[in-house]
């Protein structure tokens, strides 16, 4: 029997969004499912954002949501 996503403890979930190696592929994938965001989001903020140019961070805040106003 396959376990349910929602169901498996929130710790199990943030780790397996701990072993995603590149930041653009967590930001993109908080727009796959609503409850991925939130768990995206604790372990995009838990590490140290490194922007190679300032390219690179309008880049990043272009995706995300808000950041723009």
């Amino acid at each position: 029997m396959a376990a349910n996503w929602n169901t498996l403890p929130v710790e199990i979930r943030l780790s397996v969004f701990n072993h995603v190696g590149d930041i653009q592929q967590l930001v993109e994938s908080r727009f796959v499912r609503n409850a991925w965001g939130p768990l995206t989001e604790v372990v995009i903020f838990s590490q140290r954002l490194n922007f190679k140019d300032a390219s690179a961070l309008t880049g990043f805040t272009t995706i995300w949501p808000g950041s723009h106003s």
